[in-house]
């Protein structure tokens, strides 16, 4: 077997969420357990992701500071703020990276970039995967995968990349964690009642949708139920939230867990935002209502609640705290639409996503 060098170009922030970085970091650790060699090459990167990657022995190249907020001319309108540098100077400093780290694949997952930087970067790796949803802008690369799900799926990248680029598009590529195919067979055939209830909005959830669903489910869930409250390290609001948490019996509070899977296979429904856990959720059958935190998610809630396996909350500007009760004593009432929901779910994503990118990479060193 011949051993590759994987450098994945990410960022996260409270701005930009984490699920590029953690989508990429789900495919690297992959990679890492079958003797490859990682590195990430971040200028946006919270401490506590910096400490995941490190424990977990990737490499990482941190690049000059930036103001997050400010904007340059980069031709990608709202995500110009993104990257905090002209894209020029980006690839500059990649330039760097590369020619040191010397890596066989390039991953880059990011919104700020385009096929104008790719080309800068081309003479320096051997091929370029890009991660995208948005179909919005050109690329050059050898491979990319969208794992979203979209009525004119096939279509959407056709003048978008090079005419001999692989494209790997819909769910059957969702990049997800491998405990979340080997939960599967833990996943119990019926939902009988609505006891417990995950709520989960993503690693940072700067809008504080779950002190939303909080106060919204407080005075609905039965006696013996159970509200499981996750966030992540980077959301600003978590304090409150665990303290909000601990004055009510039936809400249990957790922050940058790793058994997420477990969670989901013992709940019954989920409150949550679009984004891949949208595919952690089908993968275990579990049922959820979705909101949209980001424009760029409005399109999958969309396609995957026209499948029949979410229902879709809309956006989170339009969220009040009484929609979380409503939607949980209307499903409380309807088992049968639960299980169907659950059904879809399971049908539609099977796990083995991550694997079909990593063979993908493999095969083409």
């Amino acid at each position: 077997m011949i051993f590759m060098k994987v450098l994945f170009r990410c960022d996260a922030s409270t701005i930009i969420g984490i699920g590029h970085f953690m989508r990429c970091l789900t495919i690297a650790d992959q990679l890492r357990a079958k003797g490859h060699i990682t590195a990430f090459s971040s200028r946006h990167l919270p401490e506590g992701l910096i400490a995941i990657l490190r424990n977990k022995g990737h490499l990482l190249f941190l690049l000059t500071s930036a103001q997050v907020h400010e904007k340059f001319n980069n031709g990608r309108g709202q995500y110009d703020d993104w990257l905090g540098v002209p894209w020029i100077v980006d690839a500059e400093e990649n330039k760097e990276v590369m020619k040191s780290f010397k890596p066989n694949w390039l991953v880059v997952d990011h919104y700020s970039l385009d096929c104008h930087w790719e080309d800068y970067l081309c003479p320096f790796v051997d091929k370029i995967l890009v991660i995208d949803d948005l179909a919005d802008r050109n690329h050059r690369c050898n491979v990319l995968v969208d794992q979203n799900l979209y009525l004119n799926m096939e279509e959407r990248y056709k003048f978008l990349v090079p005419s001999n680029c692989i494209t790997l598009l819909g769910p059957r590529y969702a990049i997800l964690r491998s405990e979340f195919s080997q939960k599967r067979i833990q996943v119990k055939k019926n939902i009988n009642r609505l006891q417990r209830i995950l709520v989960f909005f993503g690693g940072s959830d700067h809008r504080n949708i779950t002190r939303t669903a909080i106060h919204g489910l407080q005075d609905v869930i039965p006696e013996n139920g159970i509200v499981d409250v996750v966030v992540g390290t980077s959301n600003p609001h978590k304090y409150m939230i665990k303290q909000l948490c601990s004055q009510l019996n039936s809400f249990r509070y957790y922050e940058q867990i790793d058994f997420i899977s477990d969670l989901m296979v013992k709940a019954d429904f989920s409150f949550g935002a679009g984004g891949s856990s949208t595919w952690e959720r089908c993968c275990l059958g579990l049922p959820s209502a979705l909101v949209s935190i980001a424009d760029n998610q409005v399109p999958l809630i969309e396609g995957v609640s026209q499948q029949g396996a979410i229902l879709n909350l809309g956006s989170a500007e339009s969220l009040k705290s009484e929609c979380f009760a409503e939607i949980f004593i209307k499903m409380a009432k309807d088992i049968n639409s639960l299980n169907l929901m659950k059904k879809i779910g399971l049908s539609l994503v099977d796990g083995l996503g991550t694997e079909r990118v990593v063979n993908t990479l493999e095969s083409y060193v």
